[in-house]
């Protein structure tokens, strides 16, 4: 019946006012029955065509119709469908544009109604080039102004907020003025949690726009940022939106620049403290924190303590220590930070917040990882006693996760990292072995491999005694299947090559490898990979090593000569390489004498001398005198 009459009486304004008015009303929230009805009813139809229409420029049918389409398009379900469908974005923009050419000044009211519609609807059915650009010049022009009660504000900037959110339209809001109308806004409403919430929301769409950022410097928006947040620190919305903003805008230098000059760590660390179950906080606080000390020692000392202090105090939640373990590890990575006195406390810190989630895996994993990077300076783990509390968690990680293929990894990693620096806690360090061995069986992961080792290998190096270990818990199987299931990971690879190189001084585990079918598998490494230079070297080491210790061995290995020989011509240039391959050869010569004429044949002779003429060294002229013999003979 309402839509009749809008569409009998086009030309009465008042009977379109008063139908709007009435539509209105039933389409409230308390009527939701009535809304539908609505709907079906064919009244969106008349208000668009009668009520909206440009020559009905009545302020009170505009303020009425405006806010019928808002309350109609209030709710996510059909009702969104046919106000999106019927064009009402479009006749909200011909009826300002009318107004605009008529010099008419829209009321308040019916912007604020109009602006709730197109937030209400469905981006899509306005994010044409022409709609777009109308809306971001019409509304962003009206933040720079002080015509904005503080609701209309609100508004135009959850409005300006959606926009944002499309990557295409960001240079048209920045260079219309948008980053100047939302200071002007955060500033005219400093009291209003709400507005700087949406504010911020605005900026954090905006920070991946370099003329964005640079206007951001420009008008020193962070410093009347980290004012609001001051404000409102208890607001955990507005917090967590602030926080995402910084972070964003950290990776800028110029931002950096500015951010260490004001007390921008102490005002985040405040709301972390207040808000330590916040997930999104935590998140983008770490980050934020950790691009402003990477690479600034000066900045770690002065802000980490009260961070190791936050972790210390036990307030900070469970599903909270993850974001905190990446920062440190992130943190630790940069050898001049973890050179810092007041890296111990960061350890620390590390530890207690392993211990505190001992059944979340990546707390574990990035806990681990934040230890090795740490370890790397030798001055970090001094202590007898943080050692082994290190190690000792370390440990529990691996057993507790021993399914988790990252854990495993990165327990390995800071293994292998401590034993490299670590001056102390020799035995202690020792203990990891099974750990480790137990890792490499359980996961066939490249990843796994690689890390585990490159921990024996160093351990074997360390301490001599640990062949034996790594012999009699299983480890000589578990290398030798791991170099099966991942013959193509080139770091698995070179680090596993070294370790046999070191593993095979020791003429025991030289025979259990054997036995395992070494030799098939590692002269299949050097076949793929000829043009590795590491892969060759600890190769050639390795064989050096088995012939040296058994006749037998030497024989077996007679198959590789040709491939040695290879790795001299591709790699004339590396030292190193012919080194280990001179050896390679004089132990095989002097070991099988069956082997001599195999060098011989597979053009030996050339590549030890031209070994010699580079002073290659003692190798190269001990081959050359066993192939010398067999020539003579």
């Amino acid at each position: 019946l309402i839509s009749q009459w809008m569409w009998d009486h086009m030309g009465d304004a008042m009977v379109q006012e008063y139908a709007c008015g009435a539509i209105f009303a039933l389409s409230s929230d308390s009527n939701m029955e009535s809304k539908t009805s609505i709907t079906n009813g064919g009244c969106i139809d008349a208000i668009l065509l009668c009520a909206l229409q440009p020559q009905f420029q009545s302020e009170n049918v505009q303020i009425w119709a405006c806010g019928a389409l808002s309350s109609l398009s209030h709710h996510e379900n059909k009702r969104d469908v046919c106000v999106s469908s019927s064009g009402a974005a479009q006749s909200i923009f011909s009826m300002l544009e009318a107004g605009r050419k008529l010099h008419i000044t829209p009321s308040p009211l019916m912007l604020e109604w109009a602006i709730r519609t197109l937030v209400n609807l469905d981006i899509t059915s306005y994010n044409n080039d022409g709609c777009s650009q109308y809306v971001i010049g019409t509304f962003i022009s009206l933040m720079s102004s002080d015509f904005c009660h503080a609701s209309l504000h609100y508004n135009i900037c959850v409005l300006i907020c959606q926009l944002s959110s499309i990557s295409s339209l960001i240079p048209s809001i920045v260079s219309q003025g948008g980053v100047k109308g939302i200071l002007h806004t955060m500033k005219a409403h400093v009291d209003n949690v709400h507005i700087q919430q949406r504010c911020c929301a605005i900026f954090a769409n905006l920070a991946c726009d370099e003329a964005a950022v640079s206007e951001v410097a420009d008008k020193n928006i962070v410093h009347h940022l980290l004012v609001t947040m001051s404000k409102h620190l208890k607001n955990l919305e507005f917090q967590e939106h602030a926080c995402i903003v910084l972070a964003r805008l950290a990776v800028h230098d110029r931002i950096v620049h500015t951010l260490l000059g004001d007390p921008a760590t102490d005002i985040i660390l405040r709301a972390m403290q207040i808000h330590c179950n916040s997930s999104i906080l935590y998140e983008n606080a770490s980050v934020c924190i950790t691009l402003l000390c990477k690479g600034k020692p000066d900045a770690f000392s002065n802000y980490m303590p009260s961070i190791f202090a936050l972790i210390a105090s036990n307030i900070v939640s469970n599903h909270n220590q993850e974001p905190l373990c990446v920062m440190m590890a992130s943190l630790a990575s940069d050898a001049y930070i973890r050179a810092e006195n007041s890296m111990v406390e960061g350890v620390k810190a590390v530890i207690t917040m392993m211990e505190n989630c001992p059944t979340n895996a990546n707390v574990q994993k990035m806990g681990c990882m934040a230890l090795r990077n740490m370890s790397m300076s030798e001055n970090t783990l001094g202590s007898q006693t943080l050692l082994e509390n290190v190690l000792q968690i370390i440990f529990v990680a691996m057993k507790s996760h021993e399914e988790n293929a990252h854990v495993q990894a990165e327990g390995c990693g800071a293994v292998w990292s401590i034993s490299c620096y670590s001056r102390n806690g020799l035995d202690y360090i020792n203990r990891s072995i099974r750990s480790i061995i137990t890792a490499v069986q359980v996961h066939q992961d490249a990843q796994v491999e690689e890390q585990a080792c490159g921990a024996l290998w160093s351990l074997c190096v360390l301490d001599h005694r640990n062949k034996f270990l790594i012999r009699s818990m299983g480890g000589i199987e578990a290398i030798v299947c791991a170099m099966y299931i991942c013959p193509d990971s080139l770091d698995f690879l070179e680090n596993v090559c070294g370790l046999l190189s070191t593993l095979t001084e020791n003429v025991e585990c030289s025979n259990a490898l054997y036995s395992q079918g070494i030799i098939d598998v590692m002269l299949e490494t050097m076949r793929n990979h000829a043009n590795v230079a590491s892969i060759q070297q600890y190769c050639c080491l390795a064989i050096r090593n088995m012939a040296a210790g058994s006749n037998e061995l030497a024989l077996a290995l007679n198959c590789s000569i040709n491939l040695i020989v290879h790795a001299m011509q591709k790699h004339a240039t590396a030292p190193k390489v012919q080194e280990e391959a001179c050896g390679a050869l004089w132990s095989l010569a002097a070991n099988a004498n069956i082997n001599k004429g195999t060098i011989v044949s597979a053009d030996g002779i050339n590549v030890i001398s031209a070994a010699m003429d580079g002073n290659c060294g003692e190798e190269a002229a001990c081959a050359f005198a066993e192939l010398a013999n067999f020539n003579l003979s």
